[in-house]
């Protein structure tokens, strides 16, 4: 990945309380969550454009997902969400923030309880 390339991991997790992230500290492979819901999105951008931030990198990644989990019909009853949570991360395994983030929209399960700043 190049230095101005900014990557984003969307991780469907279950609805709940949440903990703080699997491996903090670690690589990224072993900072994911213990259980999924599906299989995960990854969007990649330009951090050198303006244009481009983290909130529109969720929002692509969280369509995507959608898109992805319809078209394969992986729930077939529909699926019912929370609003995603953005985490950013520094070199070296560092949180940097997580945030709820909404869009303004309504969700039809409410955000994840235990979201607190700064991490333990």
């Amino acid at each position: 990945m190049a230095r101005a390339e900014m990557a984003l991991n969307l991780w469907p997790i279950p609805p709940g309380h949440l903990q703080l992230t699997t491996g903090v500290g670690a690589s990224p492979q072993k900072r994911q969550p213990r259980t999924v819901l599906g299989t995960p999105a990854l969007v990649r951008w330009d951090g050198t454009s303006p244009t481009a931030t983290p909130h529109d990198g969720l929002a692509r990644a969280v369509a995507s997902w959608v898109n992805d989990v319809l078209t394969e019909n992986e729930y077939p009853n529909g699926i019912r969400l929370a609003p995603p949570i953005l985490e950013e991360w520094a070199a070296k395994g560092r949180l940097v923030s997580r945030t709820v983030v909404t869009f303004d929209l309504d969700w039809p399960l409410p955000p994840a309880s235990g979201i607190t700043w700064p991490p333990a």
